[in-house]
């Protein structure tokens, strides 16, 4: 390099080339390093995460999951648009990948085959107990986390600490309807549950345990096909017996038109009891049940009346977006995907295990639901309020209303 010539007549000469060098190291400094820095960080993380549910099925029968799936996709949409500048600040971007199993729960193995040879860090969904309880013994056997917004099934808690929900549990949500049925005096319930369905039958255990170690006396045990809709043979055995109220841990299509053909026969209890199956709006209720007065407590997961704030703008963007009225299903899927997006945002590498050890640390965070409050290594949230919905039916106006029990 020619910087410096001990030649008296170049050393000038010299140094002026070293200066010119020197400049022109500097200016190209200023102009690439800035250019290289950008650069680096403009680079995105892609990052899947699976979503899994009925979300292809073709079905006329008049119970279908897919419903659900239409409002669980819509709740994570609202939520990656309430984290899109945090998770742009880090330069992640969410790349959902669907595992749908179409409404035939036969291929729910498959789905989770398809979920661990995929490179999706966890999966959300599987919203029903019955859907979650196949899934939740493979997931956890191939070390691939599960977060379900819905599903309540007490047995779920045996898989941690591969599987998460932030919603209760069955036997957090029977206490408050046996409690209320203590305190209006209940002592001798009749059942109707779904032998096929697996959430009727877990909900059905919970309330007989719960209920008998309170004093409470089960008088009738009747199952009933889901898609039954001849009753005849149902009611002739209810009415030999004897019994304060009737529970009903079935969904709210099949239940509404059970009570009504219930009511018609002269099968009238002083009170009906379901659990969190029965939906949260009252448009089909009050349509099936028209004038026939009664009133039943079930369990809802959200007060759709609540003055609560972040609620209130979501229902008014929710039905300004998608031009519907946001359903439990809604909520419960922002707040799951919420923790989804916490969880992201404090980790530090991006693998799999790196993502069940976070979500596995303790947190507590508000959801449209109210506030969640996760244990390390959990399943089931230590707190998550339950409220419990009291409906009343009296000469054709139909009354709902939202009791907070914590």
């Amino acid at each position: 390099m020619l910087f410096l010539n001990f030649q008296k007549d170049n050393i000038i000469l010299s140094f002026k080339k070293m200066s010119i060098f020197c400049k022109s190291i500097i200016y190209l400094s200023t102009i690439c390093f800035p250019i290289i820095i950008f650069t680096t960080n403009a680079i995105s993380k892609e990052i899947s995460i699976g979503l899994a549910g009925n979300f292809g099925e073709k079905s006329s029968w008049r119970i279908s999951t897919q419903n659900y799936y239409i409002h669980f996709e819509m709740g994570i949409k609202m939520v990656l648009e309430d984290f899109s500048s945090q998770l742009k600040k880090k330069n992640i971007e969410i790349k959902l990948v669907k595992f749908d199993f179409g409404g035939d729960q036969l291929l729910i193995p498959k789905t989770v085959e398809n979920a661990v040879k995929s490179d999706v860090l966890a999966v959300v969904g599987y919203g029903y107990s019955s859907e979650a309880l196949i899934a939740a013994p493979l997931y956890s056997q191939n070390k691939l986390t599960l977060l379900t917004p819905s599903a309540t099934a007490d047995k779920l808690d045996e898989y941690a600490p591969f599987i998460k929900r932030t919603c209760f549990s069955d036997s957090e949500m029977i206490r408050p309807i046996v409690d209320m049925a203590a305190k209006k005096g209940i002592r001798s319930v009749g059942i109707i549950s779904n032998p096929d369905s697996a959430y009727a039958q877990n909900v059905r255990n919970v309330f007989i345990k719960s209920f008998t170690e309170k004093g409470g006396t089960v008088t009738a045990d009747e199952h009933i096909l889901s898609a039954t809709s001849n009753y005849s043979e149902l009611i002739n055995k209810l009415k030999n017996k004897n019994f304060d109220a009737l529970f009903i841990p079935n969904y709210e299509e099949s239940t509404v038109f059970l009570i009504s053909a219930l009511y018609d026969s002269g099968i009238r209890p002083k009170l009906w009891l379901g659990a969190d199956s029965w939906g949260n709006g009252s448009s089909l209720l009050q349509k099936v049940l028209a004038k026939r007065d009664l009133e039943a407590y079930t369990i809802s997961h959200w007060d759709r009346t609540s003055n609560n704030i972040m609620l209130k703008k979501f229902q008014e963007r929710y039905q300004r977006q998608f031009k519907l009225a946001p359903t439990d299903v809604s909520i419960l899927a922002y707040d799951a995907f919420k923790l989804v997006m916490l969880t992201l945002l404090k980790m530090k590498n991006y693998s799999r295990v790196d993502f069940q050890k976070a979500i596995n640390s303790s947190i507590k965070y508000k959801g449209l639901a109210g506030e969640i409050n996760l244990n390390a290594n959990q399943v089931t949230p230590s707190l998550k309020s339950t409220y419990l919905r009291r409906i009343i039916n009296r000469n054709g106006v139909l009354k709902t209303q939202i009791l907070l029990h914590e």
